[in-house]
């Protein structure tokens, strides 16, 4: 009954109803039927919506492909404060896919996408702020081996460590290779157990 009537609350408008369809839909592989509705609850300011189409550009569920339409509506979604959101800038940003970065508008394939730190690190504070474990991983990594500038090795082994007891497997291996850094025999059986 309830899926008739999210359905019903769907067709009248209700942005949340269309989400919720849209979520339902997509959750059983039905990405074509769940992307206008993503869409329309979107375009209403639904921030977890914004993230969702944001996600289906960037996947091509539902509709071709775009990294520039992806990453408007994650830009949207993480400014209104949606964590999940941020946290995918920031690793799209390491990975060279930024507003700022080589693999933007006019990026002819023919070079290799360059990080962009400051970015990630202006994303992964937002998300860290939030608690997101996922963005402290990050931002230990940011702080770790990121551009001098950045680099904050004591602050990144904290991130890396809040992230690993958080249960973050990016945490983890990070801390495990920050402690092997480190050479000592006491760090590197920590590094051990971490791995």
């Amino acid at each position: 009954m309830s899926h008739w009537l999210n359905r019903l609350r769907a067709a009248l408008g209700s942005p949340t109803a269309r989400f919720t369809l849209g979520d339902s839909l997509a959750s059983r592989d039905a990405h074509n039927a769940a992307f206008p509705h993503f869409a329309r609850a979107a375009q209403a300011g639904l921030g977890q919506a914004q993230y969702r189409l944001g996600r289906s550009y960037l996947l091509g569920l539902g509709v071709p492909p775009s990294v520039g339409e992806a990453l408007r509506w994650l830009r949207r979604a993480a400014e209104a404060g949606y964590t999940a959101a941020q946290t995918q800038l920031a690793a799209l940003a390491l990975q060279g896919v930024s507003d700022n970065g080589a693999a933007g508008l006019f990026h002819d394939g023919t070079q290799e996408p360059v990080s962009d730190y400051q970015t990630a690190e202006h994303w992964c504070r937002k998300a860290v702020a939030a608690g997101s474990a996922e963005a402290k991983a990050l931002l230990g990594f940011i702080l770790t081996v990121g551009p001098d500038h950045l680099r904050d090795p004591a602050r990144g082994e904290s991130m890396y460590r809040e992230a690993a007891q958080a249960g973050w497997s990016r945490g983890q291996l990070g801390l495990a290779m920050t402690l092997l850094r480190d050479g000592t025999t006491e760090r590197a059986t920590e590094s051990l157990a971490l791995l």
